[in-house]
């Protein structure tokens, strides 16, 4: 059987591991002296609650090789198992370099196959997601990791952070930038692209943001087999809004799909933060 792992990097809970028959490795966030691990130790509203009141910046640690070279084994005590992991992007984490060097530790690295995702949060989930509705078509785990690297090529990903004060913390955006840009109402536009993220542009209302997220979608016009994926950062209203916004603009679009941002993409970019996620139709 092939076994998926994942990091939760992807914003999966544990709860949804459970129901879906597969395991997500918790990253770890210290406020000051207190350690928790990602959706076990510390839920999303506590996590926002500590961010919204913290001075600085809560510190986010990767999985290490050994954690997950103890999850391939439990994984890989039946002999009939193989591993597919997939992970956040190499180019954001270190997660990615602690899963090879863990199959590179492990006494069946053949029955492990690591994918990077090149993802972050809901463009992670979503291939996380297709691996779990293919795993029962495909004959082995290196067969679903060739078959969802042809996805990662066509991930999209894209988002609008609402408070400047936690990129300006996380040296993302300078002091006076950021003061400047608060006056202004100037909130950031957001993209992922080859694994790493950028600001794509900037906008001063809500309704000029959400005309940009369907303009994307019509520039790249999504596969209508793959859910899009709308994902919030303790602003479920927001959430909302954009969903009631892109299916009045745009009927045709695939179903949406709704989820809340966790502790990496929540800590750099704040609370508020929304995010939109698709596959390009080929």
């Amino acid at each position: 059987m092939i076994r998926i792992v994942t990091d939760s990097i992807s914003d999966l809970t544990q709860e949804e591991a459970q129901a879906g028959d597969f395991r997500v490795l918790p990253l770890t966030v210290r406020f000051g002296q207190e350690e928790f691990r990602d959706g076990i130790d510390l839920d999303r509203d506590a996590f926002y609650a500590r961010l919204i009141a913290a001075t600085e910046l809560p510190k986010t640690s990767q999985i290490s090789p050994e954690e997950f070279d103890r999850a391939f084994r439990e994984e890989l005590k039946d002999p009939a198992n193989e591993v597919l992991c997939v992970t956040g992007s190499s180019k954001l984490s270190g997660t990615w370099q602690s899963a090879m060097m863990a199959r590179e530790m492990s006494d069946a690295p053949e029955r492990i196959h690591i994918v990077d995702s090149l993802n972050v949060s809901l463009g992670e989930a979503a291939l996380v997601r297709i691996a779990l509705a293919r795993r029962g078509q495909v004959s082995s785990a290196a067969a679903l990791k060739d078959f969802l690297e042809g996805y990662v090529r066509r991930a999209c990903l894209i988002g609008k952070a609402e408070v400047l004060k936690y990129l300006v913390m996380g040296g993302r955006l300078s002091v006076l930038g950021g003061a400047v840009g608060s006056a202004l109402h100037i909130k950031p536009l957001l993209r992922l692209m080859d694994g790493k993220l950028s600001q794509a542009g900037i906008c001063r209302s809500k309704h000029r943001a959400m005309e940009w997220f369907a303009q994307q979608l019509q520039d790249v016009p999504p596969d209508p087999a793959v859910p899009l994926i709308i994902a919030h950062a303790h602003a479920p209203e927001s959430a909302a809004e954009l969903r009631h916004y892109l299916r009045q603009a745009l009927p045709d679009l695939p179903p949406i799909e709704e989820m809340e941002i966790g502790i990496v993409v929540g800590t750099h970019g704040g609370p508020g933060i929304i995010g939109l996620s698709w596959m390009a139709r080929t």
